[in-house]
């Protein structure tokens, strides 16, 4: 078998990774930190990511992860972060309003849902997805 010469190189290919997750979340299978992080992509000869806190996906407050997040990827242009959402306890437009002004202000623009924990009902997603 042969190569095809006409293939691009991996690294002419500007490859994006639009799901990391960063921190510690098992012994094995784990980047804890934006250096390594670094590092996997640049094995992979991926250029930039989109990167959530595991910490945010998963424990309670969501905020504690997302602000962690935040300080441990400053400074690396080629890590985007993801902000965790889901829809404020207070139900109306102002909350909802207020935690996007919020995710702005910081720098991120986007979020992943964390249907999982309140369900997919359209009705409790509704101002936030509005907000948003």
């Amino acid at each position: 078998m042969q190569s095809n010469p006409q293939m691009p190189d991996l690294r002419d290919l500007n490859l994006f990774d639009s799901c990391v997750t960063l921190g510690r979340f098992s012994s094995v299978m784990c980047i804890s930190s934006a250096a390594d992080l670094i590092a996997h992509l640049d094995r992979y000869a991926i250029r930039e990511a989109l990167v959530h806190d595991y910490h945010a996906r998963m424990i309670h407050p969501v905020d504690h992860g997302n602000r962690r997040l935040l300080a441990g990827i400053q400074g690396q242009p080629r890590l985007h972060p993801v902000w965790v959402l889901h829809p404020p306890l207070t139900p109306g437009a102002n909350a909802a309003e207020a935690m996007v002004q919020e995710m702005l202000t910081a720098g991120v623009r986007a979020a992943r849902l964390r249907l999982r924990l309140k369900g997919s009902l359209p009705w409790v997603w509704e101002d936030l997805l509005d907000a948003l």
